[in-house]
């Protein structure tokens, strides 16, 4: 009996419903930023390259339909619109890495038709790359490279969903646009749990 349950636990490492994509590692303070190519709300193709004259680059992960990255759009626009304009040096894209029917590039560009004022690129990314390389859990959840690419924070945008008091990635952005290190480096993201699919 003892053989046999060993067998069982055995076939069920190799063979069970876990595969090597699900099993994500965890982007720490230093990492470099991720390859990817994904495809915009514009129908054009943003990879890493695209934002290479800029000396920050953020990246946020969130969902078309998530309730909680809706909430967030607003502040992203208002973030944009304060640090990542077009002659700016920070560079902005927003990923859609959730999945369903309403998370498809013509219900996102349906929804930012709806949703007046968006000013970021928005992208679509339904193979989840970039959330599986950067260990992402949440949505929304922000990313912050410096210059060389590498990873200064991450985490949620501020403290709270609402009456925020402490932003996260406002204070990330300016002190890595200063040339300093930043203080808070790693905060725990709060919004609507980001699921993978089985391959």
């Amino acid at each position: 009996m003892f053989r046999y349950a060993i067998a069982v636990l055995a076939v069920g490492l190799f063979l069970g419903p876990v595969s090597a994509d699900d099993v994500k590692k965890k982007s720490v303070i230093g990492d470099p930023a991720p390859a990817f190519s994904v495809k915009g709300v514009d129908e054009k193709g943003y990879t890493l390259d695209t934002f290479k004259d800029k000396d920050v680059l953020v990246i946020v992960l969130v969902s078309n339909t998530g309730p909680a990255s809706m909430a967030y759009e607003d502040r992203l626009i208002a973030f944009t619109k304060n640090h990542a304009g077009e002659k700016s040096k920070v560079g902005i894209v927003a990923v859609n890495v959730d999945q369903g029917d309403g998370n498809s590039l013509e219900k996102m560009k349906e929804h930012v038709k709806s949703k007046k004022g968006f000013n970021f690129t928005y992208c679509l990314d339904d193979k989840q790359k970039i959330a599986k390389d950067l260990g992402a859990t949440m949505t929304p959840e922000v990313f912050v490279f410096n210059k060389d690419r590498k990873l200064v924070y991450r985490g949620a945008m501020d403290d709270a969903t609402q009456n925020p008091k402490a932003n996260y990635l406002e204070a990330a952005v300016v002190e890595t646009l200063k040339g300093e290190k930043v203080k808070t480096q790693e905060t725990k993201p709060h919004g609507d749990e980001l699921k993978f699919k089985k391959d």
